[in-house]
Parts: C-alpha cells; sequence; structure tokens
C-alpha cells in the first residue's frame, strides 16, 4: 500500500482525508476507557486503508498541566499532517513512492522536551491482516502515554516550570516603564541687566593725521609800467 508525495500532499492539503475529533476529560478515559473511546477510530482506521485513504483521528484530554492531543494517524512519514508543506524536503522527487503506515502522535507540553512524541505502530498492510491484535498494541501505547501525562516526573515538572520563571524574569530587565514625558521648564526671560556686556575690545585711537594744506603763495604780477609819450617841442 503505497502513495506518492504529490499524492499525499493534494489529500491533505483539499482534504480528501478521513478526519475523526473528539474530546474527553481525564475522568472520562477511567471511566469509558480508552478502547471504548477509540473503538470507532479503529474502525474508521481500518475503512480508510481499505479504500486507500488517508485517516486522521484525533482525542484532546484537558489536563492540569496543558492539553493533550492523542493522533492516530495513516501516513508516509512520521510527520504531523499539518506539516505536510515540509515534505519534499524528505524525498528526492515528488513523485517518489512510498510505504502508508500507522501512527501514534502525542502532542502535550510535558510529554517531553519538544513537545511532541510519534511512534510508529505498524505498516498499513499488516494492519489490516491483523487488526485485532494491532488495537490492542495502539490501546497499550495510549494507556502508557495516559498514565505518564497523569503523573509527569519531577524533571519534566521543572524543564516546564523553570524556563516560565526565567523567561518572567527576562522579561523585567528588558521591559522599561515608559518614563513620563519631562515637562518643559518656561523659557527664562533674558534681560539686558542679566547678561553680561560682552567684553570690548579695547579701541586703539588714531591719531588723527592732519591734513597739511600747502598755502599757495599768490605771485605778484609785476606791475605794469606806464608808458608816457613825451610831447615833442615844437622847433
Amino acid at each position: 500500500m503505497k502513495m506518492t508525495v504529490e499524492q499525499f500532499m493534494s489529500a491533505i492539503e483539499e482534504e480528501t482525508y478521513t478526519k475523526i475529533f473528539y474530546a474527553a476529560t481525564p475522568e472520562d478515559v477511567q471511566n469509558v476507557g480508552i478502547p471504548d473511546l477509540f473503538a470507532k477510530g479503529y474502525a474508521t482506521l481500518a475503512e480508510s486503508l481499505k479504500n486507500n485513504q488517508l485517516a486522521e483521528i484525533q482525542l484532546m484530554i484537558e489536563y492540569p498541566e496543558g492539553t493533550a492531543i492523542f493522533t492516530l494517524e495513516t501516513n508516509i512519514i512520521n510527520l504531523p499532517y499539518k506539516y505536510y508543506k515540509k515534505l519534499p524536503g524528505f524525498f528526492n522527487e515528488v513523485t517518489d513512492e512510498a510505504e502508508i503506515n500507522v501512527y501514534l502522535i502525542v502532542e502535550s507540553p510535558v510529554i517531553n522536551v519538544s513537545k511532541l512524541r510519534i511512534d510508529k505502530v505498524t505498516s498499513g498492510v499488516e494492519y489490516l491482516e491483523h487488526q485485532a491484535d494491532f488495537n490492542v498494541t495502539m490501546t497499550t501505547m495510549i494507556a502508557e502515554k495516559v498514565a505518564f501525562l497523569e503523573n509527569p516526573p519531577e524533571i519534566i515538572e521543572k524543564e516546564k516550570v523553570e524556563p516560565v520563571k526565567k523567561a518572567a524574569a527576562t522579561k523585567k530587565k528588558v521591559v522599561k516603564k515608559k518614563k513620563a514625558p519631562a515637562k518643559k521648564k518656561p523659557a527664562k526671560k533674558t534681560t539686558a541687566a542679566a547678561k553680561k556686556p560682552a567684553a570690548k575690545k579695547p579701541t586703539v585711537k588714531k591719531a588723527a593725521t592732519k591734513k597739511v594744506t600747502k598755502k599757495k603763495v599768490a605771485t605778484k604780477k609785476p606791475a605794469t609800467k606806464k608808458t608816457t609819450t613825451k610831447k615833442k617841442e615844437d622847433k
């Protein structure tokens, strides 16, 4: 039972796959039991594989430490459907074929450091051949994860709490309180008296240059000689 990368991506993108989603409380898990909670999911899984279709069965449980989502998924790679766009990076060509397998995916804040755990159950072909046996296997796997989430180890608890405290501490350091805008002081009126007189440079008095005016000497014109004509004596 195989599917190409291109066919897989198209099915997820166009949502032409079977999907079941339901929620339960920790009390439901204890009272109803995992086999009954997943009975419809197991049947849907088998029917989808028979029709060579993909299937995603999700159960959400609210715990005090955070929401946990258990997913039974038929997939060509151990990667949740929501990351389907990353698929080409794991294959040479989108035309490459890969076998369809059955995976159990658990998402929870305390399941591990990455908050995501993926376990391969079996191949799609083997599941159809031994459906009842693998239903028991999946029930056991889910029960183990439920028991883990109901009583998370101290290590996981510390990893969960301490980073939150550190993050809060760093925020206090980084986030600065906005200072109120400084009130503008009224501009001081500068009076002439308040200002110090600017130091005047000593003025060097220039010696007054006396204009020497040369007096023109009046040139006396020679007195014009009066020419007297003597009267001739009568002879």
